[in-house]
């Protein structure tokens, strides 16, 4: 994420850890005719009016999932994604994040944990799903540098047009849909 440097006032990168947990609805007990909807609950970002951009967000994460997986996460789940951090998020770029980590919970895949991602979720066509340029990717990657990541995955546009990997020690690496994401990311074994 980019965020405002509180001493200097500078915009600055930092890594945000996020946590997540998913239940599918019919494991959870009921009472004997009671009715139980599924739940998607995102914690740790902008509320209110610093909430500018996270609820089309959270929002293309549940069409994107249903896309995929033929699943509501808000009907069919109890669903929970936690940016486990003191600066509320608000940005498209938290969308690739909160998508891999729900496809890692439904998939039973763990995440690598040496990878850094940032990029736009967006609802696809067929089963491609794009994932778009952000704002703020010099900022980013330098934190994922800092923090020691092995990698870090942007959208190829940015790749392509604000980033020239060489001015960097990490590897930089392009992706253009959800599955260029998966790949780099997902533990298959």
């Amino acid at each position: 994420a980019v965020v405002t440097d509180e001493h200097s006032g500078e915009m600055t990168g930092t890594v945000l850890p996020v946590k997540g947990w998913l239940e599918k609805r019919k494991k959870i007990e009921r009472k004997c005719g009671e009715k139980t909807q599924g739940s998607f609950e995102v914690t740790g970002i902008a509320r209110g009016e610093k909430a500018v951009w996270i609820p089309d967000s959270v929002s293309k994460v549940r069409t994107v999932m249903l896309q995929r997986y033929a699943v509501d996460i808000n009907q069919h789940y109890f669903s929970h994604v936690d940016f486990a951090q003191s600066e509320g998020v608000d940005g498209p770029s938290a969308g690739v994040t909160m998508t891999l980590l729900l496809c890692s919970l439904i998939e039973g895949k763990p995440l690598r944990q040496d990878v850094a991602v940032t990029g736009e979720i967006n609802v696809g066509v067929g089963d491609k799903i794009g994932i778009t340029a952000v704002g703020g990717v010099h900022e980013k990657i330098r934190a994922a540098e800092a923090w020691k990541f092995k990698k870090v995955v942007i959208p190829t546009k940015n790749l392509k047009y604000s980033v020239n990997p060489k001015d960097y020690t990490i590897e930089v690496v392009g992706a253009e849909t959800l599955d260029d994401y998966l790949r780099e990311c997902l533990i298959s074994e």
